[in-house]
């Protein structure tokens, strides 16, 4: 594009309509008979002037909707400039901060792909304009929006690419704010060495600039690295830097995340109250962000102080709040039931390493001590040699076998061949997956009616019936959140189970509870009400996390399957219209439609209730005994 010559509009003086009065008159000198239109885009620009500035003081308020729609409105002006305005440097300067704008309130919005896509139009306006600033910036934001689509690779390597640009330019805060995205990307891939040298490098200029805002939030991030790896003393040094930014007048993320960090630090230190004084400020900034990860990450810390003060009760609540912050919003894709299984593992595996280590070198004392002495003592040497060869064998290969069982009972099998094999395991798309979600009916004032020890018994005992039942129908588990259950059928091989086989598991489950609960109540005992929902579509799947990791599942369809849960009713099995279409010809099922229901986020979608014509239940307890 060829913009016509005007002076460089970041050394003019005056007001932004004078620049473009100048402007103009540059195309009435070229095109004179161009008058009327030209008249019009300055208008049309002049307009979108005033929707940028009403997007901007939306932003302020946190109304991120009306923002957007200002700033399209903005946008839609600009674009509607006749073409010899087009070739302006001034236009073009406009609608590279009009297209800024839009992508940071779609970042905003949680819309990642949709931000990048503006990210990317933005770096396209700011290097036809020339301006190198933006053109670094825009990479900047593009990391963000990588990182935030859990794409650490491409994060990295559009940091990288804002710094290379920035540092041709004088030292400024874009740069220190392009060190700090790749000190990110390197964090989530925990590479601490790394996320620590270009978080010193971002706090050198912000310290030099004076930006003590984004230097405190620096030093925070510095925390999360150090207590990662458990050195608290480490993250305490770097807290006391952050403290000036975390003041009444802070920022309330960098307040949220400075309190959570003491508490976590008073808590490893032994000294609870004060911990539970730090949690619970954090906890009220959390909720006033609105934030769920950081809610149930607080609320883990507040679970784990009220339980090294016995309050056992008020542990298990504070638990179940944390997990249901991520249930709630399984967007963020970080609702994680973590195990510790990963490290007993490797413990095992070290301890295998250990013993061979040492039989190789009993052998070969064993062998010197042969050549020395007759050979009626050699004899009886290389026999008992053999003996403790074979006794040491048997117990590497039963030890190998146990940590094998571990892995199994973390991962799917498949999976955990991939990992053995190759050392990690690829994310898969699968366009076909069947995701089921159950819940328990009341489970908080259950929870405060029964003791804590009956109360996990209970979960126990249900969650181990499902295990059996969803393994005889060849379905996987995921994970439980608190007393939720998730499985899934068609992964990691679409082979093993399908949406009909998905669906029995959940008939069978509901017919679990209602018999226990009859059992139950026989005897004056508590039990459990429950819901089940079911959708099929496309999902993707890994592995999550590296000291204690777990097979997980994303993507829109699992958020559905959770609003077909919430959606249904006690002692039902709700499914979409999508699994309905999968299995509606088969002769063992019957439907019940329940018509078109309201779905958060979604419109309204058809529903319907499914059951078997007769009894096809056989108790999991059953099956496991033999009896």
């Amino acid at each position: 594009m060829m913009l016509v010559p005007v002076r460089n509009s970041y050394t003019m003086r005056g007001s932004p309509t004078i620049l473009l009065l100048i402007s103009f008159t540059s195309v009435f000198a070229q095109q004179p008979n161009a008058t009327d239109k030209v008249m019009r885009s300055l208008s049309d620009t002049l307009t979108a002037d005033g929707f940028t500035t009403r997007a901007k003081q939306f932003i302020n308020l946190g109304e991120l909707d009306s923002a957007l729609a200002q700033s399209v409105l903005g946008l839609r002006y600009l674009e509607a400039a006749t073409p010899q305005v087009k070739e302006l440097f001034v236009w073009n300067f406009r609608l590279m901060k009009a297209q800024k704008l839009h992508g940071m309130i779609e970042f905003y919005q949680g819309e990642y792909d949709r931000a990048l896509k503006s990210m990317q139009a933005y770096q396209r306006t700011a290097k036809a304009v020339g301006s190198q600033t933006d053109v670094g910036a825009a990479f900047n934001y593009m990391s963000y929006c990588f990182r935030s689509m859990n794409d650490a690779v491409q994060a990295k390597k559009a940091a990288q690419q804002a710094i290379e640009v920035l540092r041709t330019l004088p030292v400024s805060d874009d740069l220190a704010n392009a060190y700090t995205g790749l000190a990110s990307a390197y964090a989530d891939e925990r590479e601490l060495d790394s996320t620590l040298t270009y978080n010193r490098l971002a706090l050198t200029i912000y310290e030099r600039t004076g930006n003590t805002a984004n230097a405190t939030n620096t030093w925070l991030n510095m925390a999360d690295s150090w207590a990662l790896i458990g050195r608290y003393d480490s993250c305490r040094t770097v807290l006391e830097h952050a403290r000036n930014g975390t003041g009444p007048d802070g920022f309330p993320d960098a307040r949220m995340k400075y309190h959570a960090h003491w508490g976590a630090v008073h808590f490893v230190d032994g000294e609870l109250l004060l911990a539970k004084l730090f949690l619970d400020s954090a906890m009220l900034l959390a909720n006033d962000l609105e934030n769920a990860e950081s809610k149930a990450h607080i609320g883990d810390l507040l679970a784990l102080t009220a339980a090294a003060q016995h309050q056992n009760r008020e542990a298990i609540l504070l638990q179940r709040a944390a997990r249901e912050s991520l249930l709630d919003d399984l967007d963020l894709g970080k609702a994680r039931s973590l195990t510790e299984a990963r490290l007993d593992y490797e413990h095992e595996i070290e301890r295998i390493r250990t013993n061979d280590q040492l039989d190789r070198q009993r052998r070969q004392n064993m062998f010197t001590m042969a050549v020395a002495v007759a050979s009626i003592v050699a004899a009886i040497l290389l026999f008992l040699l053999y003996r403790n060869t074979r006794k040491a064998r048997i117990a590497i290969q039963r030890e190998k076998e146990v940590s094998e069982s571990l892995l199994l009972n973390i991962l799917p099998a498949e999976v955990a061949d991939e990992l053995k094999r190759t050392g990690h395991a690829e994310a898969r798309q699968f366009d076909r997956a069947t995701i089921l979600f159950s819940d328990f009916k009341e489970f908080t004032p259950m929870s405060e009616a029964m003791s804590a020890t009956d109360l996990v018994e209970e979960l126990n005992a249900c969650f181990e019936a499902f295990d059996t039942i969803i393994t005889r129908h060849g379905v996987e588990k995921i994970k439980t959140i608190g007393d939720a259950y998730m499985a899934a059928g068609g992964l990691p091989d679409p082979k093993a189970s399908t949406p009909i086989d998905v669906v029995n598991a959940a008939l069978d489950m509901q017919t679990f509870i209602s018999t226990r609960k009859k059992e139950r109540e026989q005897h004056g005992l508590l039990a459990f009400d429950m819901r089940i929902g079911i959708h099929t579509g496309p999902v993707v799947a890994g592995i999550v996390g590296v000291k204690k990791f777990q097979y997980d599942i994303w993507g829109d369809t699992v958020n559905t399957a959770n609003r077909m849960e919430t959606l249904g009713e006690v002692g039902e099995v709700n499914i979409s219209e999508a699994t309905y279409q999968l299995i509606k010809s088969s002769s063992d099922l019957r439907f019940s439609p329940r018509g078109k229901v309201p779905v958060k986020g979604k419109g309204e979608m058809e529903m319907f209730f499914v059951h078997h014509p007769g009894p096809t239940f056989q108790d999991p307890f059953t099956i496991v005994h033999g009896t």
